[in-house]
């Protein structure tokens, strides 16, 4: 038996794989975060997240996790950033746009693939309930141009 205690010896098991804890930086206001990242593939990142919620949901800290494209106007769709962010169901989804605009130094917008904005004064459960897990942030925006979504 190696050291995970499985009948293969160590060098055909491969690296260990991360940690949820790992993974997720804690960005303050109950809001975690991960950049997406080559090796992880978006079901083991949302297998990560059940566990690391699990580990917090008892202390009355469950989150969502909403996969999040972030679209510059510049990079090829291959080369978008993927990032990962966890909230309370009722956290105010400006808490979200509030960190996508200093992690990324910019004024954006999420924005909907019919061209929508979300509205950032809803929480983020009503966001996940109207809208999905998976949005896009958008980094260049003419805020004279959008028309904000009524859900």
């Amino acid at each position: 038996r190696n050291s995970r205690n499985t009948l293969l010896p160590d060098r055909f098991v491969g690296p260990k794989p991360m940690e949820a804890s790992e993974l997720f930086t804690d960005e303050g206001d109950g809001i975690i975060s991960c950049m997406g990242k080559d090796a992880l593939n978006t079901s083991l990142m949302f297998r990560e997240f059940r566990e690391y919620n699990l580990i917090h949901a008892a202390n009355g800290n469950g989150r969502l996790l909403f996969e999040i494209a972030v679209q510059d106007g510049r990079s090829k769709e291959k080369d978008r950033t993927t990032l990962y962010l966890g909230l309370s169901h009722s956290a105010s989804w400006s808490k979200a746009l509030e960190l996508l605009n200093r992690k990324f130094s910019t004024t954006g917008a999420f924005l909907l693939h019919d061209g929508y904005g979300v509205n950032p004064e809803q929480s983020a459960g009503n966001v996940f309930m109207s809208h999905g897990n998976q949005l896009s942030f958008h980094t260049r925006v003419d805020f004279t141009r959008i028309a904000w979504h009524r859900r």
